[in-house]
């Protein structure tokens, strides 16, 4: 019961911290929304109008490394590109930002799930991480850059696990997402 009743508070605030983002799909966007949101449309661009990966941005400030900065287009090598792919530019970057607050939060409660069996130490712990100011007002304005966060985390439970004897594939994994 208080593992679900400690989700429930957690979800509550998460979605309730997101509830202006998701309120209407049918915008762009605010603040540096339209930015990031083009950002990302340059690599649905070059993959279905070009056919060619997304490493130059021809349209900003007379041509730009699309894929040299962190806010490029890093949905490139995102596991979120299908729903770039698939879904409205609006769409798929709201579920993009609500996809690794979801993997933030429980990253975290895990994370945290290693030192205690608490299940308000845990829920605390991963609403510390997620919703938090910096996290809200981040993802308020519309930078994505910050979205990379929601894996710290995981990267933290990997490396922990890698250090335990055990097989080698946790090291990797830790590798992986850390270069994710």
């Amino acid at each position: 019961v208080d593992d679900w009743l400690a989700a429930v508070i957690v979800l509550a605030a998460f979605f309730s911290m997101l509830a202006p983002m998701l309120a209407d799909f049918e915008t762009y966007g605010f603040h540096d929304w339209d930015v990031h949101t083009a950002y990302r449309y340059v690599t649905v661009q070059s993959l279905k109008e070009y056919g060619q990966a997304p490493f130059w941005h021809a349209f900003l400030c007379g041509g730009v490394p699309a894929f040299g900065h962190v806010e490029g287009a890093t949905n490139l090598v995102s596991p979120y590109l299908p729903l770039y792919l698939l879904t409205d530019e609006r769409t798929a970057i709201r579920l993009e930002v609500v996809g690794n607050g979801l993997i933030g939060l429980l990253g975290a409660s895990l994370l945290a799930a290693r030192y205690t069996r608490s299940a308000a130490l845990r829920a605390l712990f991963a609403l510390l991480f997620v919703v938090n100011g910096r996290w809200a007002l981040q993802a308020a304005v519309g930078h994505t850059w910050h979205l990379q966060y929601a894996w710290t985390p995981w990267v933290f439970l990997l490396f922990l696990r890698a250090s335990e004897e055990g097989p080698l594939r946790r090291a990797i994994w830790a590798g992986v997402v850390l270069a994710g």
